[in-house]
């Protein structure tokens, strides 16, 4: 296999993880909304918001996370099929930054349609109900540049233990 096609498929990993994250967090947000609904109004309480704003900062930290450990494992592969050292830094180095980016917009843009989606609480109030993603650009871009060290490393270091 060619190595831009193992680039190609190390994004396709971060992909992967990022739509399994995106989809955990989801579930994970309406399971909160229908613990929390009223039953006699079908309305989703202030506690109810806290709590899905919890669990959407928890899901996102653990993207956030996750980048470093796909990126070493993509790193593992991409190395098996470097000609050299240099070659694996560079191609774990550029999957792992554009995969965590692309990891990330899965994740948040699935995840961030529950807490949008409709809670039949009728409007009114303080809202909560739309998430301003514009709020994250800031700490995904910085994130992405450790993950995407971390892919230059893993794959200098893989590729001299191959």
């Amino acid at each position: 296999m060619t190595l831009p096609k193992k680039i190609g498929l190390a994004i396709g990993l971060f992909a992967v993880v990022g739509v399994g994250l995106g989809l955990s967090g989801y579930i994970s947000i309406n399971a909160v909304k229908q613990f929390f609904m009223n039953a006699e109004t079908g309305e989703v309480g202030p506690l109810a918001q806290t709590f899905v704003a919890l669990v959407a900062l928890q899901t996102t930290f653990v993207v956030f996370l996750l980048g470093s450990i796909v990126s070493t494992v993509t790193g593992s592969r991409i190395a098996a099929e470097a000609s050299s050292t240099k070659e694996a830094m560079i191609a774990n180095g550029a999957a792992s930054f554009v995969g965590f980016y692309v990891m990330v917009g899965l994740a948040l843009v699935i995840m961030f349609t529950a807490v949008g989606s409709g809670d039949a609480s009728g409007g009114g109030g303080g809202g909560g109900g739309n998430v301003d993603l514009g709020r994250f650009v800031s700490p995904i871009l910085q994130v992405g540049i450790p993950t995407g060290l971390v892919g230059v490393a893993a794959g200098g270091i893989l590729q001299k233990l191959d």
